[in-house]
């Protein structure tokens, strides 16, 4: 119950709105709108209305930052149009994530924050839910340069006409070549003024050193570059994440998931970023990644990243060149290369290290660690795991470990928020069956009422079938589809044709339900075993007219069996052995229509 406790913070930590307690009063609107008319050529409507959105935002900022009339007029419009990108950012991102949900949540935040800061030189017909993700990411990515460039040219211009354009080029400049890095960092600049935008990006300059910034195309190897076709062999993880051109895979995903480490240090494969500029961009062939064994074998990723197609199955070349036929009596550019002097000593490196408690001071920064943790997948002790920063934890759970209850504890709220997003994630794409119990306390957490729902058809089209059924709780899947939707649920599912159904809690917990009254839908019901799984029968258990046998044993907290039960004429036995000790039995088994051989068992004489 800890666990589920904690982990139920992650999932319903959001900040929610406050309704506002008072409004301003008109006396006090008015003179903020002298005062800030004195700031600013901004209409009166246009600060009246910054103003009414303060109210709404201003119980979610600190104490200090409350007190509207100690803002200068530009921190307030900042303030307020940075809440309203925000807001769009979300609305936007929801919208995407509903009709594409495998999409990766950096790619994609990218590029809405793109879209939103030149979304006014779009004008109203670049609409995005008319577009595909991929064709929406090429067009922004296209215009976002020269476009940014005269927002914020314009914009820093009229605040201050002083700017000279060398500034002015200097710092939009640097915010453009650097967006991977910074963007992240650092509001919108258009809800900036210049003074903020400038001390943003020399802070950002101050952290990040120029070689960190992801390389372009020309310095990635090229093999081949003919009729429109180039062939890459990236030989790091940043140039992987250059030449995704938005697709998602393993290797070119941004964070904690990419794995390309893991790919070519561990699994010693040679990768090659095939981009064919004939095909449209949304095309699952424009882009594709041809991964090579050591032994020459190939499998290959498109757009789709999936089933045969995901990089993780051998396929025949005859069948790579049906796909891309421009490859034809092109295989001998696919060659399987060798691990280099510098990848084995980096390997030797990390498999010999001794990694104590503490694993960046034993291998000696967070880029060692995380080759460590892509090639050895260690299990982390509890110690190891909070001594390592919140971006390679991510790492470790991307990996697929599981957190212990002491990991969890001790965590980041984002990393806990992170842990749980990967465990659904992975819960989607199981059967009934295959959910652990941690799955099932996850599902079964607040806040996860909309995905419950969702799944509910899917992992219900597996059940028995026939007219006898026989559950285990919480083991078999019928039993973890009562865990998770109750037995109501359960029972709409069941055939109603059954003529036996057994139903056994083998652990001591209390894991106990109420029977709903629909269970009288099994007309043709003959034998009901309850164990160690109920708390309460419906009043109307009396309408299973051809119940022949029942067995209810185990169940301590029932404290009474309706009178119904004496209404079945078909009753023969019924044991009610092992329930609580003071419980009420029907009138029938008081009056002696039913004999007693003893520990809970009746007959009928």
């Amino acid at each position: 119950m800890r666990l589920v406790k904690i982990l139920s913070s992650a999932v319903t930590d959001r900040v929610t709105s406050k309704k506002l307690v008072s409004e301003i009063s008109n006396k006090l609107k008015n003179s903020l709108i002298e005062k800030f008319k004195k700031e600013t050529t901004d209409s009166t409507d246009k600060i009246g209305g910054y103003i009414d959105e303060f109210e709404k935002y201003k119980n979610g900022l600190p104490v200090e930052k409350r007190d509207l009339s100690k803002y200068p007029y530009s921190d307030l419009k900042s303030l307020i149009e940075s809440k309203t990108f925000k807001k769009k950012e979300t609305q936007l991102f929801k919208s995407f994530k509903k009709n594409e949900e495998k999409l990766e949540n950096t790619t994609l935040k990218k590029t809405i924050r793109k879209f939103l800061e030149i979304q006014d030189k779009l004008g109203k017909t670049k609409d995005p839910s008319k577009y595909k993700f991929l064709d929406f990411y090429k067009l922004i990515n296209q215009l976002y340069p020269k476009y940014i460039n005269e927002i914020l040219f314009d914009k820093f211009k009229k605040e201050n006409s002083n700017l000279t354009d060398d500034i002015l080029e200097f710092y939009i400049g640097q915010y453009i070549d650097n967006f991977d890095d910074i963007h992240d960092r650092m509001p919108s600049p258009t809800t900036l003024t210049f003074e903020q935008f400038e001390h943003y990006i020399d802070g950002m300059n101050k952290g990040i050193e120029s070689d960190s910034f992801k390389t372009s195309t020309e310095n990635i190897e090229v093999v081949y570059d003919k009729n429109n076709l180039t062939i890459f062999q990236p030989k790091t993880r940043d140039e992987c994440i250059t030449l995704k051109n938005g697709r998602s895979w393993c290797t070119s995903r941004e964070g904690g998931s990419n794995l390309f480490y893991n790919y070519r240090l561990d699994n010693k494969r040679t990768l090659y970023y095939v981009i064919d500029q004939d095909k449209d961009y949304s095309d699952l062939n424009f882009a594709v990644v041809i991964l090579v064994d050591p032994d020459g074998d190939m499998s290959l990723a498109d757009g789709s990243n999936s089933g045969r197609y995901s990089g993780h199955q051998n396929i025949p070349w005859n069948e790579i060149v049906k796909k891309i036929p421009k490859l034809e009596n092109l295989k001998d550019v696919f060659k399987p290369k060798p691990l280099t002097d510098e990848e084995l000593s980096l390997i030797r490196k990390i498999k010999n290290t001794n990694v104590g408690s503490n694993p960046i001071g034993s291998l000696g920064d967070e880029g060692m660690v995380e080759f460590w943790l892509e090639i050895v997948s260690p299990r982390l002790t509890d110690e190891q795991f909070l001594n390592i920063t919140p971006k390679l934890r991510k790492k470790y759970i991307a990996l697929g470990h599981d957190l212990t209850q002491g990991m969890i504890v001790n965590s980041d709220s984002e990393t806990k928020k992170y842990y749980v997003s990967k465990k659904i994630d992975g819960i989607r794409n199981k059967n009934i069956g295959q959910l652990t119990d941690g799955d099932i306390a996850i599902l079964n957490l607040p806040g996860m009422n909309r995905i419950k729902e969702e799944l509910k058809t899917k992992l219900a089209m597996d059940f028995t079938t026939g007219d006898e059924v026989s559950i285990k709780m919480p083991g078999q899947k019928e039993g973890k589809y009562i865990m998770l939707y109750g037995f109501d649920e359960l029972i709409k599912k069941l055939p109603e044709n059954i003529k036996f159904l057994e139903i056994k809690n083998s652990e001591k917990n209390e894991n106990v339900f109420s029977i709903p009254m629909t269970i009288t839908r099994f007309k043709e019901l003959e034998t009901l075993v309850l164990e160690n799984v109920i708390n309460e029968l419906p009043q109307n258990i009396g309408d299973l007219k051809n119940l022949t046998y029942l067995h209810l044993i185990n169940n301590k907290n029932l404290r009474e069996v309706p009178n119904s039960l004496c209404d079945i004429d078909s009753l023969e036995i019924a044991v009610f052995r092992g329930n609580n000790e003071n419980i009420k039995l029907p009138q029938c088994f008081e009056d002696g229509t039913f004999g007693e051989a003893g520990d809970g068992f009746y007959y009928k004489d």
